[in-house]
C-alpha cells in the first residue's frame, strides 16, 4: 500500500488540521514537522508548494502568562525544594530550566501546529 505524497486535505480554508499550517497564498496544506518547527524560530514558514514565506499570527495575549505562571507552579516549587534540600542552587536551577524547556517546547510547538495561523508576511 502507497502513502500518498501531497498533504493536501479537503478541510476549510480556515482551520488547520491534526497540526497542519495553510498557506495564506496557495491554501496548499502542510504538516508541522519537528525540522520545520527548528528550523523556523521565529514562526517564519516556507510553503512547500509555492515557496513563498509567510509567518505564524500569535496566540491571543493571554497564553504566555498562563505558559509561565503554570510552570512557575509546576517546576518552581520542585526546583526550589531540591535547591533547599541538596543545598546547590546551581542544581535546583538547572532542574527549573530543563524540565521547563521539556514542557514549554512541546506545547509551543502544539499551539503553532493547532492554534496559530499562517499570515502574508508584509514586507
Amino acid at each position: 500500500m502507497s502513502v500518498p505524497n501531497d498533504h493536501q486535505t479537503s478541510h476549510p480554508k480556515n482551520l488547520a488540521y491534526k497540526g497542519q499550517l495553510i498557506c495564506p497564498y496557495c491554501q496548499y496544506s502542510f504538516p508541522l514537522t519537528w525540522h520545520r518547527y527548528w528550523a523556523a524560530p521565529l514562526g517564519s514558514y516556507r510553503c512547500p508548494q509555492c515557496k513563498k514565506l509567510s509567518h505564524l499570527k500569535a496566540n491571543s495575549v493571554w497564553v504566555f502568562p498562563i505558559l509561565v505562571i503554570g510552570i512557575i507552579f509546576i517546576f518552581g516549587i520542585p526546583s526550589l525544594a531540591l535547591a533547599y534540600i541538596s543545598n546547590n542552587f546551581l542544581a535546583g536551577a538547572a532542574f527549573f530550566v530543563i524540565s521547563s524547556l521539556g514542557i514549554v517546547i512541546p506545547i509551543d510547538k502544539w499551539l503553532d501546529g493547532h492554534l496559530r495561523r499562517l499570515q502574508i508576511r508584509s514586507q
